[in-house]
Parts: C-alpha cells; structure tokens; sequence
C-alpha cells in the first residue's frame, strides 16, 4: 500500500499489482546517453540483465501467485503467436512484457522496476538482435523453447530450473548480441 501511495505499484481490478513506470524517466535519461556515447557498456548492461532476470525468474518459481503463474503463461502465448507473425515491433513487444511480467512474479519491487528500466533502455538493442535471429528459423524455434523453459520452470515451481533455463536464454541473447556490437565496432573503425 506504501508502494502504490508513492506511485511505484499500481493495483488493477480483476488484474492484480504491476511495476509503474515512475522512476523509469529518471533512471533511462542518464543510461541512454552512456550507452549512446559508450558503446562497450552494452556488455556490462548485458551482464546485468543477466544476473537480474536470473534470479527474478529463480525467484517467481517460488513466489508467483496463480494470478502471476497465468499472466506469464498469456504472455508466453502472445510471444509465441507473435513470432509466428513477421511484425518485429510487436515480436520485441511481447518479448519484453514476458520477461517484465516474470520479474514481477518475483513479487520484488526493485526488480521490477529495474527490470522494466532495463528493458526500455535495451529496446532498440533487442529490437535490431530480433531483426537479426528471426531472419534464421532455428534461431526463432530456439528463442521460443528457451522461452517456454522458463515459464515451465515457474510454472512448477522448479527454482534451479528457472535459474537454468533463465541463465541459458539470456546467454544465448547475450551472445548474440554481443557479435552484433563487435561487428558494428568493426564496421565502424
């Protein structure tokens, strides 16, 4: 209740308690100008994401309510219909709002509010790493397996087996990611 007061939850009838966006504006101005003007930070935001949606998703096997448990599972199903699609925007959309929903199943506020920073300010980095993998249709089957690990996970409440399928997934992005950095930095020197 002190959460919503201050604007940091927001209580939806019928929906449940979902991170505001409140310290987004704060929080994205600065990171956007050093990721703009440093590239070789993008690794070390990586390996944050990394360790954040980690152990949200190690942490939502164990507190995600069945309201939390349906919500990732509608999300799992919109990502899934999306990548059968060709619509980038809407694939980079409810990819986001998977991992966004599963960081608030973690039932921590500094998570998810992190983590819905994290996401936006990574958007046009995961929008361009999408582009790329879904031009390749083992990558996409990959990406929705790995996606569907995760919700498995939650969905039995299988804490190390979150932990696994989440490191696994945000490993194999990392990794993509990565080599489209490298190879930018290359076209550009």
């Amino acid at each position: 209740q002190k959460l919503a007061t201050r604007g940091l939850l927001e209580s939806r009838q019928g929906g449940g308690t979902f991170v505001t966006d409140r310290l987004d504006s704060s929080f994205g101005n600065a990171w956007e100008e050093i990721l703009r003007d440093h590239p070789g930070v993008h690794e070390d935001m990586l390996e944050f994401r990394h360790m954040l949606e980690a152990r949200a998703a190690q942490c939502a096997a164990v507190r995600a309510t069945a309201a939390d448990r349906e919500r990732v599972r509608q999300c799992l199903a919109l990502l899934e219909e999306s990548f059968g699609g060709g619509d980038l925007d809407r694939q980079v959309d409810t990819d986001l709002a998977f991992h966004q929903a599963i960081a608030e199943a973690s039932h921590n506020v500094i998570v998810g509010h992190l983590t819905a920073s994290l996401l936006r300010l990574m958007r046009d980095n995961l929008r361009r790493n999408l582009s790329e993998l879904m031009q390749v249709p083992a990558a996409r089957d990959q990406l929705l397996e790995q996606h569907r690990a995760v919700w498995k996970a939650i969905e039995q409440g299988d804490a190390d087996q979150a932990l696994v399928a989440a490191t696994n997934h945000i490993g194999y992005v990392s990794q993509n990611m990565t080599r489209i950095l490298r190879s930018d930095a290359r076209m550009r020197s």
